[in-house]
C-alpha cells in the first residue's frame, strides 16, 4: 500500500489552521479592522499563512513583525498562536527540526497560560512530527496525552482529529490492530458533530484501513459513500481530496482506466475552483499514470504543474516535478533535455536550501539578520561573477558526476531486477516442488488405502461360502467405492492439471439456475441415499460472467460437501443474491450439518483440511482449496460461516453478467 503513505503522513499532521491560498490578501485592511489584541494576532496568523505560499522575504518579515507586536502588547497567548503557526509552516516546508523547537516553544507558554484546549491540539501536532521522523514511541505519549486532554474537555471535533492522527500513526507502521482501534472511537465521536471536513477525513482514512487489511469492496464502499457525502460546495476541497483517494485505490488495485478517470474529475473541479496547490497535485499523479502509454501527454501535465508551482513559489514541488519529468525524458530517449532539466532542478535545490537555511538561522537568532543576510548575498553574487569560469568549470565537472552516477545507477537498477527475477524463481520452483510433494502425499494417504481394499472385497465376493444377499452388498459397496475414488481421482488430476499447466479460464455469460439444477440432479442418488431435502431458491434469470468449468466445479462441490455433511432426513438451500455486493452475484450453499469449530473454519480450505462426512465419507480437501483458487482467478471471492452442531454456510461471490 506503498500509494497511500504520502496521504497518511498529510492526515497525521491535520494543522490547527489551513495554510491559506487566497491571492487577493490585503494584510493592512484586515490589521484596521480587528477591533483588539486578540482579533490583530489573528490577522497576522492569517498573514503567515497567505505569504508562506507566496513571498518567503514576506513570510520573514510578517514573523518578526508580530512577534514584536505580541512582546510590545504582553501577549504570550497570542506569541504562542504565533509560534504554533510557524511550526505547521516550517513543517510543510521541511524544517522538521525547527518545527519541533517552535511547537515546543509554543507548547510551553500554553501551559504557562493554562490554555488546556490549545495544549490538547499541540500535542496532536507534536505527536504527528515526531511519527513522521519513526519516533514512534514518543509520538504515541504525545498523541495519548491529547487525547486524554481533549476527552476532559468534552472536544468532540478535538477527540476525533486526536484519535484519528493516532489511526494513523499505527497505519504507517502497519499496525492494523491498533490502527483499527482508535479508527473506531474517531468515529464514535464523528456520530456526535455535524460532516466537515475532518469528518470526511476520516471516512477516508478508515477506507485506507480497509484497503490495508485487503478488504479492498469494504473499502471502495467507504471510499464512494464519502465521495457521495462530501460532493456538496462547501465541501469542494474534501470532495476533491475524495476523488484522489479513489484514484489511489484503483490504481493500486490495477484499474488504471478508473483511476485516471477519478483523479481527471478531481483535477476539473481543482481547475475550476482554482485550487491550485490541489490541481499540480491531481497533475503530477495523473502524468505518471499516463507516463507509459502517453509520454506526451504526461510531459504537458508536468508543465501545467510546473506553471502552478513556479506561480505559487513552491520551490519544493518544482524539485519534484523537474525529477518526474527528467525520468520521462530518459524513458523517451531524450537524454539531453533530460539533463538540462536535472540541472535546472539542482539550482532550485541549492537556492531552496540556502533560503530554508537563512530561515531557520534567522528565526533562531535575531530579528534584523535578514537584512545582514541580504547584504551577505549581494557580496556573494559579486564574488560569483569574478569567478565566472571557475563557476563555469564546477557546473561541467557536477555534469559530469551526475551523468556518471545515471550510468551507475542504471546498472546497479538493472543487476537489481535479475537478482529480484532469480529470487522470484526459486521461490516459485519452491513452491512447485512442495506442492509435488503434497500431492505425492495425499495420493499415497487417500488413493493407495482404498485401492488396496478392492481385492480384499474381490475375494470374499469369490468365496463359495458367501451368499448372495451378502454379494449383493459387496457389489454395492463397490460401486460406492469406486464412485468415491473416481471422485476423488478425478480432483487429483484437475488440481495436477492445475499446477503443471497453470489454471486458464475463458468467461462467459451463464445462467446459475441452469448450473445449479444439473449438479442437484447429478447428486440426485447421493440425496436419496441419505433422505436429504434440498431446496434451490435461485432466480430463473440470474446470470453470471465466468468460466463455465471454474463455476460448475465450485457449485458441484459446495452441493457435494453440503451432502456429505448433513445428517440423514436432513435439509440443503441453496440460493443467490444479487444486490448484497454491487457488480457481484453472492451464490450461497446453506446446509442442517455438522458444521465447523473456529478453529477448523480458520483453515476450511487448506488441502489438509478433510473431515470424514456424516456417513463416513472420505475426502482430499483439494476440492476447496481448488474452488478457492477459481473464485479468485474469476474475480470473486468465496467464505464459509458455521458454528459446530449448527451446520454451515457457504458464500460464493462472482461477477454478475452485464
Amino acid at each position: 500500500m506503498k500509494k497511500y503513505c504520502a496521504l497518511l503522513c498529510c492526515l497525521l499532521l491535520l494543522p490547527l489552521l489551513s495554510l491559506s491560498q487566497d491571492d487577493k490578501y490585503n494584510f493592512s485592511l484586515q490589521l484596521n479592522k480587528a477591533k483588539n489584541v486578540k482579533e490583530k494576532v489573528e490577522v497576522y496568523i492569517k498573514a503567515l499563512q497567505h505569504f508562506s505560499r507566496t513571498n518567503a522575504d514576506s513570510l520573514q518579515h510578517y514573523t518578526n513583525q508580530s512577534i514584536e507586536f505580541c512582546k510590545k502588547e504582553q501577549y504570550k497567548l497570542g506569541e504562542g498562536k504565533i509560534f504554533a503557526q510557524l511550526s505547521i509552516i516550517d513543517d510543510s516546508q521541511g524544517r522538521k527540526n525547527l518545527s519541533i523547537q517552535r511547537v515546543k516553544y509554543a507548547l510551553d507558554i500554553y501551559r504557562q497560560e493554562n490554555y488546556t484546549a490549545g495544549i490538547a491540539d499541540l500535542l496532536s501536532n507534536l505527536g504527528g512530527m515526531e511519527a513522521s521522523k519513526g519516533n514512534f514511541e514518543v509520538a504515541v505519549k504525545y498523541m495519548l496525552e491529547s487525547i486524554r486532554l481533549q476527552d476532559s474537555l468534552g472536544n468532540n471535533s478535538g477527540s476525533l482529529v486526536a484519535n484519528m492522527n493516532m489511526g494513523s500513526m499505527y497505519l504507517m507502521f502497519d499496525d492494523l490492530k491498533n490502527a483499527g482501534k482508535y479508527l473506531r472511537i474517531a468515529e464514535e465521536y464523528s456520530k456526535k458533530i455535524d460532516l466537515n471536513d475532518k469528518t470526511v477525513s476520516l471516512y477516508n482514512l478508515i477506507g485506507v484501513f480497509y484497503a490495508m487489511k485487503g478488504q479492498k469492496d469494504s473499502a471502495l464502499i467507504i471510499f464512494l459513500d464519502n465521495l457521495e457525502k462530501s460532493n456538496k460546495p462547501k465541501f469542494a476541497t474534501s470532495h476533491v481530496e475524495c476523488l484522489s483517494y479513489l484514484g489511489h485505490y484503483y490504481l493500486e488495485n490495477g484499474n488504471t482506466e478508473k483511476a485516471i478517470s477519478y483523479l481527471e474529475k478531481g483535477l476539473e473541479i481543482a481547475t475550476k475552483k482554482e485550487m491550485m496547490e490541489l490541481k499540480s497535485n491531481l497533475l503530477l499523479e495523473t502524468a505518471m499514470i499516463y507516463a507509459d502509454k502517453n509520454p506526451e501527454l504526461a510531459i504537458a501535465m508536468l508543465q501545467q504543474a510546473m506553471a502552478i508551482a513556479s506561480e505559487m513559489g513552491n520551490k519544493s514541488f518544482m524539485i519534484t516535478i523537474y525529477e518526474s519529468e527528467a525520468e520521462l525524458l530518459k524513458q523517451m530517449n531524450k537524454y539531453k533535455e533530460a539533463l538540462e532539466l536535472t540541472v535546472k532542478k539542482q539550482k532550485i535545490k541549492d537556492s531552496l536550501f540556502s533560503i530554508n537555511k537563512a530561515i531557520e538561522l534567522a528565526s533562531i537568532s535575531a530579528t534584523y539578520e535578514l537584512e545582514k543576510s541580504n547584504l551577505k548575498v549581494q557580496d556573494l553574487e559579486r564574488i560569483s561573477e569574478r569567478n565566472a569560469t571557475q563557476r563555469n568549470s564546477l557546473i561541467v565537472i557536477a555534469i559530469l558526476v551526475i551523468l556518471s552516477l545515471f550510468v551507475t545507477l542504471y546498472y546497479f537498477r538493472k543487476i537489481s531486477s535479475l537478482n529480484h527475477k532469480l529470487s522470484k524463481q526459486q521461490a516459485e520452483l519452491q513452491d512447485l516442488n512442495n506442492m509435488k510433494d503434497k500431492l505425492f502425499s495425499i495420493v499415497g494417504h487417500d488413493l493407495r488405502g482404498p485401492v488396496a481394499r478392492l481385492p480384499v472385497l474381490l475375494d470374499v465376493y469369490e468365496d463359495p461360502d458367501t451368499t448372495e444377499e451378502e454379494k449383493k452388498y459387496l457389489l454395492d459397496s463397490l460401486r460406492e467405492h469406486n464412485k468415491s475414488l473416481m471422485e476423488m481421482l478425478d480432483k487429483l488430476l484437475f488440481w495436477g492439471q492445475s499446477l503443471v499447466k497453470g489454471i486458464r479460464m475463458q468467461a462467459q455469460v451463464l445462467n446459475v439456475k441452469d448450473i445449479v439444477r444439473q449438479n442437484i440432479e447429478l447428486k440426485k442418488l447421493a440425496l436419496q441415499d441419505k433422505s436429504l431435502t434440498i431446496i434451490d431458491n435461485v432466480s430463473n434469470d440470474l446470470k453470471v460472467d465466468v468460466d463455465i468449468t471454474h463455476f460448475d466445479f465450485i457449485v458441484r462441490n459446495l452441493i457435494s460437501n453440503a451432502i456429505k455433511y448433513t445428517f440423514n432426513g436432513g435439509e440443503i438451500t441453496v440460493g443467490a443474491d444479487s444486490n448484497k455486493i454491487p457488480g457481484f452475484v453472492v451464490l450461497y450453499v446453506a446446509d442442517t450439518g455438522t458444521g465447523m469449530a473456529a478453529d477448523l473454519l480458520a483453515k476450511v480450505f487448506s488441502p489438509e483440511q478433510s473431515m470424514p462426512g456424516t456417513a463416513d465419507e472420505k475426502g482430499t480437501g483439494i476440492g476447496l482449496m481448488l474452488c478457492k483458487e477459481f473464485a479468485y482467478l474469476n474475480g470473486g471471492d468465496i467464505w464459509a460461516e458455521s458454528e459446530e452442531g449448527k451446520g454451515a454456510t457457504f458464500y460464493l461471490k462472482v461477477k454478475k453478467a452485464a
